[in-house]
């Protein structure tokens, strides 16, 4: 066993040295920019970890962010619809009014924020429902994280010290995404739970409100083949059946990532992040936008 370890020891150093000698330094970029947006642009909140700071902005890796009185990304312009969610929703890498509710016909305010899950999401939407008034229609973005606490969808990016380390967890996150997906949605999981709880809650906004709740299922981005097929298929069929049963609408986008011409991952943000660009927030919006009208 002594001999064992030190022959595992012996060749992470190797490939450290290796690894030094003809690779640039790793750095996680996404960390370091989320670290920086949340310096600056939210504040923390007793009962949802974190919340955007009201009439803030600020530049955060070449694009401006801005949260109005209301903590709404944007102008502060008021219409009859309001999307609610997490980054994906709030638009992260790209202007605000490249993001997918800003591109809507009608327009919808946009009150998605970095981090948050269905949790949060849930509680944030009913707070500013309560505040906003005259909104008949409520989009809610679902990401297949949002499951996560939200400790665990803010927690930055820690770099090993070691490149080999680094590189190795990077390798194995990047083709472990999918699985992590399965397992959050997984039927008896904390995961499930915890999905189908907020699904609940916006059933029971729905009866109580009278105001339209539709689903819209974020695709990850990450969790598509080589040929274009979706890994997450099931899950966003499970997702949609749960909400129809709820009295809830769905549009599920999965099926727009993968018609795009050059695959989802050609519309990464960044190449290490598979954030959503602004051609593929255009697309979103336009799938959204028909949904509406077709059922108006």
């Amino acid at each position: 066993m002594a001999l064992l370890g030190f022959g595992l020891v012996l060749a992470v150093a190797i490939a450290e040295a290796l690894l030094r000698l003809v690779m640039p330094a790793p750095s996680s970029e996404y960390g370091k920019l989320t670290r920086a947006f949340a310096e600056v642009l939210l504040e923390d909140d007793a009962a949802l970890h974190h919340r955007p700071k009201p009439n803030v902005s600020a530049e955060v890796g070449g694009i401006s962010y801005r949260f109005d009185g209301e903590t709404l990304r944007g102008s502060g312009a008021r219409t009859n619809v309001l999307a609610v969610g997490d980054s994906v929703t709030m638009g992260w890498g790209v202007a605000e009014e490249a993001a997918w509710p800003a591109r809507l016909r009608p327009v919808a305010m946009n009150a998605g924020v970095l981090g948050y899950g269905v949790r949060e999401v849930v509680s944030r939407a009913r707070a500013l429902l309560e505040r906003l008034g005259g909104v008949k229609t409520l989009l809610v973005g679902y990401y297949p994280n949002d499951p996560e606490s939200v400790e665990d969808n803010t927690r930055g990016a820690q770099e090993p010290s070691s490149w080999a380390l680094l590189r190795l967890v990077k390798r194995l996150g990047q083709t472990s995404a999918d699985e992590r997906y399965r397992q959050l949605h997984a039927v008896g999981s904390p995961g499930w739970a915890r999905a189908r709880a907020g699904f609940e809650a916006l059933g029971q906004l729905r009866s109580t409100s009278g105001i339209r709740v539709v689903v819209v299922l974020l695709p990850a981005l990450e969790a598509f083949d080589d040929e274009g097929g979706y890994l997450l298929s099931n899950e966003h069929r499970r997702l949609a059946t749960l909400a129809a049963e709820l009295g809830l609408e769905v549009v599920d986008l999965s099926a727009v990532a993968a018609s795009l011409e050059g695959g989802p991952r050609r519309y990464w943000v960044a190449p290490d992040d598979p954030h959503p660009n602004a051609s593929m927030h255009s697309a979103y919006a336009a799938e959204v936008s028909a949904y509406l009208e077709r059922q108006p």
